[in-house]
């Protein structure tokens, strides 16, 4: 019996102390826990010195200092807002702005100065003077047919009175070799290129 007494009472003696290692275990564990909490948090923070991006990049529960940030696809898009690519990045901007708005109201006087100076329009003082001018005579269109009669008196000129007199013409056509072709009929236009 002493020898189931003495097995009960080392039970009995190892029991708590099992009982104590394990809550100093899963007090180790909770502390760890924390600690790990803690580390994660000052690796997530932006402005610790522990900061880990590559962490902040996976993790979900990364806070931003400024929420309501733009955000851009690339790096060259950060840049060219950056240097004011856009002007948007600009503090001259606000200034702009306004500046734009102004100019978009409707100034009376600036629309009467610029209803006096329409061409299309005729001003009303003009018609009460009760002088017309008589419309401007157009020119006459520049084109090949025009220009034909103007060269007389030069070998473009000849040419000219082939067309008028319907004279029958033979032109040799060449190339950069030699003569490629005869070619006869009658002109009808031609230009100071001899483009006939």
């Amino acid at each position: 019996m002493e020898e189931g007494e003495r097995r009960s009472e080392s039970e009995r003696c190892s029991a708590p102390s099992q009982t104590s290692d394990q809550q100093t275990t899963t007090e180790t564990s909770s502390q760890k826990i924390e600690t790990d909490e803690d580390d994660i948090e000052t690796k997530l923070d932006i402005s610790s010195d522990k900061f880990d991006p590559l962490l902040a990049l996976y993790s979900p529960q990364v806070q931003l200092p400024y929420p309501n940030i733009k955000c851009f696809n690339n790096i060259a898009e950060y840049e060219s807002f950056i240097k004011g690519g856009r002007g948007r990045a600009k503090p001259e901007n606000v200034e702009k702005r306004l500046r734009k708005a102004q100019k978009g109201k409707a100034d009376p006087e600036r629309i009467e100065r610029l209803k006096r100076l329409m061409v299309n329009n005729p001003v009303e003082e003009g018609e009460g003077s009760g002088v017309k001018r008589p419309p401007r005579q157009r020119k006459a269109a520049k084109n090949v047919l025009t220009r034909m009669p103007l060269h007389t008196g030069s070998p473009l000129g000849q040419l000219n009175k082939c067309v008028q007199e319907k004279i029958r013409v033979k032109v040799h056509i060449r190339t950069f070799k030699g003569l490629r072709g005869v070619c006869s009929g009658f002109v009808v236009a031609f230009d100071k290129f001899w483009n006939l």
